[in-house]
């Protein structure tokens, strides 16, 4: 009988093991299945202050497995024509248009046009010479010691309001010979690589970088609301669909402009829908393969061979245990954020046309609701 009672135990507990086992998964499923149901009311909670009055705000996009499973609007896009902001409104997303950059300068070395390895002065012969080579890989990882162009330009008295061109900017970064280090021994985010990336894309093709991410990036991947704006009357003049910037002002907003005519660090007007097909060439490889892909997202590293947390127009870093590749961006009134988990198959696109929106507090706010609520099934 002992012997009977021994020997059944372990299979009565196995089977009371597996009965909780299953228990406990279908009520953590049904809960996830409960947060997953709540999701969106909470995501429209994070965006609520928008949504209060008359207000400037956002627009959201949460990719998942490769679908946008939210799309949401905040706010207006214009306050004086209350129109609203829609996943359909276009943004200027400022920094976070470096991405695209870095592609189209990966995408030409690809094709033999160019080498990272190349002087920059091989293609812009009006910089200075410096003891140690520039190269176009230096501006790409934010490592070439130049000084910030936008500083310079405003340090000369030039107003945001003010146009300034390609060839402003180029003569400012001349007329600064002194680096701010050796090229390839520090990491210091600044704008002027990726702006002369812009002139490098040019002078290789003879088309500027609005027409060859055009018709390299933009067409093939179906994304018909993005656009470089180089031109003035883009940059003053009332585009349809996009947002009016603001800034907080006395307790109301004031619109902001800008004329400076700059691109490569910026100048990409998108939208929150367009940007989640740029995502899925993430996984997909439509564009460049799986080799423009990897070099995005490999980090760059200094001439001691330490590892920086860049790769092509990408900040590399960790969320919450996981992987993540993002870049925030910021310029007069709009600001932007991108945010990818690829381990997650997970992203999050945040567009403002308000600058003290924080998106990349959003983002991450988020991303936290959907990591919360388990993986979609």
């Amino acid at each position: 009988m002992k012997r009977r009672t021994i020997a059944t135990l372990p299979a009565i507990t196995a089977i009371a093991i597996t009965a909780i086992t299953a228990l406990a998964l279908s009520t953590a499923s049904c809960r996830h299945g409960d947060d997953r149901v709540a999701l969106p009311a909470r995501v429209d909670q994070l965006f609520a202050r928008f949504a209060a009055g008359l207000s400037p705000g956002c627009a959201l996009a949460v990719v998942e497995q490769g679908r946008v499973v939210l799309a949401r609007g905040y706010g207006f896009a214009d306050l004086d024509r209350r129109l609203p902001i829609t996943p359909r409104t276009r943004f200027d997303i400022a920094s976070t248009s470096k991405q695209f950059t870095a592609a189209s300068v990966l995408l030409l070395a690809a094709r033999g046009r160019l080498s990272l390895d190349d002087d920059v002065r091989q293609y812009v012969p009006e910089l200075p010479r410096h003891d140690t080579v520039i190269t176009l890989n230096h501006l790409l990882h934010h490592t070439s010691g130049l000084p910030n162009y936008i500083d310079l330009l405003a340090a000369s008295g030039k107003r945001y309001e003010e146009v300034t061109t390609d060839d402003d900017a180029l003569a400012a970064l001349a007329a600064a010979p002194q680096l701010q280090f050796p090229p390839g021994t520090a990491f210091r985010y600044n704008d002027s690589g990726y702006f002369l990336l812009s002139l490098v894309v040019k002078r290789v093709t003879g088309r500027s970088l609005r027409e060859f991410a055009a018709e390299n990036l933009f067409a093939p991947l179906g994304m018909t609301d993005t656009r470089i704006v180089d031109d003035l009357n883009d940059l003053t003049g009332e585009v349809p669909g996009r947002a009016v910037p603001y800034e907080r002002e006395d307790g109301s907003f004031r619109p902001l402009t800008t004329a400076w005519e700059q691109t490569g660090d910026g100048g990409v007007n998108s939208t929150v829908l367009d940007l989640a097909k740029w995502d899925a060439n993430f996984y997909s490889g439509a564009v460049g393969g799986k080799a423009l892909i990897a070099a995005m997202t490999a980090p760059g590293s200094l001439a001691n061979g330490s590892p920086l947390p860049y790769g092509g127009g990408l900040f590399l870093d960790r969320f919450r245990g996981h992987r993540r590749e993002r870049h925030p961006g910021s310029w007069r009134g709009f600001c932007s954020e991108l945010m990818r988990l690829p381990g997650r198959r997970l992203s999050v696109i945040t567009l403002c046309n308000v600058g003290d929106a924080d998106p990349a507090a959003l983002s991450e706010q988020v991303a936290d609701l959907n990591l919360d609520a388990g993986a979609r099934p």
